[in-house]
C-alpha cells in the first residue's frame, strides 16, 4: 500500500477510534447514572474486589505476542492458533487459581461474603480468552470500524442486562451478571465480525521469533496494571467496599472528558505532524492551537466540577454518592494535567 493509501486509512481509523471512544464513554456514563440510582457505592466496590485478582493475574501473564506480530508486519496467520492455545491454557490456569484461592482472597479484602463470586471471577478471564483471535487483523488492517461495532455490542448488552438485573436484585449481583453478559457478547461478536476460526495448536516454536519485541510489550502492561492493582488493593484492604466504590467511580468519571479530548487530538495531530515533520514552525503553530483548544474546553470543565460538582452528583447520582466529590475534584485536575503531558509528548 502506498503512503497516500496508508494516510487515508490512518485518518479513517482515527475517525472510528474517536467515535468508538466517545460512544463508549457516553453509554457508560448514562448507564452508570441509572445504576447509581439503583445500587449503592458499596455494590460497585464489591464488584471491583471480585475483578481485582483475575484481572491482575491476566495482566501479569500477558505475552504481548499479538502486538509483536502486528508490529513485525506481514502475514500473522501462522501465529494465531498457537497464541490462542497459549491464552486458553493461561485462562484455565487463572480460573483454577482464583477458584481455589477464593476464600483467602475474600479474607484478605475483608469480604468474606464474596467467597463464591470471587471464586467464579476467573470466568471473566476465560470468556475473554475464548474470543476470536482473528480480530488481531482489525488492528493490523486499521479496520477500526469493526472494533467499534464489537465494542458497541458489548456496551449495549452490558447496560441492558445490568440495569434490568439491578431493578430485580438491587445488589452487586446485577453488576456480576452484567459483566458476564459483557464478556460473552464480546466473545460471540468477534466470531461474527471475522471469518477466522481458531483451533488448538501446540506449534509454539512459531512464536519464538516474536519474543524479542513482545517482552517489552508485556513488561509495560505488567507495570501499568500492577500500579492499578496495588492502588485498588490498598484502598480495599484499608477501608471498605463503600469507599472503594466511591474512589473507582470518581476516577472513571474524572477521566472521561480529558481522556476523550486528548485521545481525539492525539490521533488527529499525530498524523498531521507526521506530514509536517520537515516544517517545525508549522508544527509549533499547530501545537499552540492544540493547547488553545484544550484550555477552551478543559478550564470550564474543571471549573464546573470544582464549583458545582456537588449539585451535579446530587442531580445525576443521588445523595449517597456525595462523598466522592473530593476525589472527583482531584482526579479532574490530575487527568487534565496528564492530557497536557501526553499531547506534548
Amino acid at each position: 500500500m502506498n503512503k497516500e493509501g496508508i494516510l487515508s486509512k490512518s485518518i479513517n481509523a482515527g475517525k472510528w477510534l474517536t467515535i468508538d471512544y466517545f460512544t463508549q464513554r457516553l453509554l457508560g456514563l448514562v448507564s452508570f447514572f441509572v445504576l447509581a440510582r439503583l445500587l449503592a457505592p458499596a455494590d460497585f466496590g464489591l464488584m471491583a474486589i471480585i475483578l481485582l485478582v483475575p484481572n491482575f493475574l491476566q495482566s501479569m501473564s500477558e505475552t504481548g505476542f499479538v502486538t509483536a506480530g502486528i508490529q513485525r508486519g506481514g502475514d500473522i496467520t501462522k501465529y494465531l492458533n498457537p497464541l490462542w492455545t497459549i491464552n486458553l491454557i493461561r485462562a484455565i490456569a487463572i480460573a483454577l487459581i482464583v477458584f481455589f484461592a477464593g476464600p483467602y482472597i475474600a479474607k484478605f479484602y475483608h469480604a468474606e461474603n464474596l467467597v463464591w463470586p470471587i471464586r467464579f471471577g476467573g470466568v471473566f478471564v476465560l470468556l475473554y480468552q475464548l474470543e476470536n483471535i482473528g480480530q488481531a487483523f482489525f488492528s493490523q488492517n486499521l479496520d477500526f470500524q469493526k472494533i467499534f461495532i464489537r465494542n458497541l455490542i458489548k456496551t449495549c448488552v452490558y447496560a441492558v442486562v445490568t440495569v434490568a438485573a439491578a431493578m430485580i436484585w438491587r445488589s452487586y449481583l446485577a453488576l456480576f451478571v452484567g459483566t458476564i453478559a459483557l464478556y460473552a457478547s464480546e466473545m460471540i461478536s468477534t466470531y461474527f465480525l471475522h471469518p477466522f476460526r481458531p483451533r488448538l495448536s501446540f506449534a509454539f516454536r512459531e512464536l519464538k521469533e516474536l519474543t524479542r519485541y513482545s517482552k517489552w510489550v508485556s513488561g509495560q502492561i505488567i507495570l501499568d496494571r500492577t500500579y492499578g492493582f496495588l492502588e485498588n488493593s490498598i484502598i480495599a484492604r484499608s477501608t471498605n467496599p463503600h469507599h472503594l466504590g466511591l474512589y473507582t467511580k470518581a476516577k472513571t468519571i474524572g477521566g472521561i472528558g480529558p481522556g476523550f479530548l486528548s485521545s481525539a487530538i492525539t490521533m488527529v495531530s499525530f498524523v498531521a505532524y507526521a506530514k509536517l515533520k520537515d516544517e517545525p514552525e508549522k508544527i509549533r503553530d499547530g501545537l499552540r492551537k492544540t493547547f488553545d483548544v484544550i484550555f477552551a474546553f478543559m478550564i470550564p470543565a474543571v471549573a464546573l466540577i470544582l464549583i458545582g460538582g456537588g449539585k451535579i452528583i446530587l442531580v445525576f447520582m443521588g445523595e449517597a454518592w456525595l462523598p466522592m466529590l473530593g476525589a472527583l475534584r482531584v482526579f479532574i485536575i490530575y487527568f487534565v494535567l496528564q492530557s497536557i503531558v501526553e499531547i506534548s509528548y
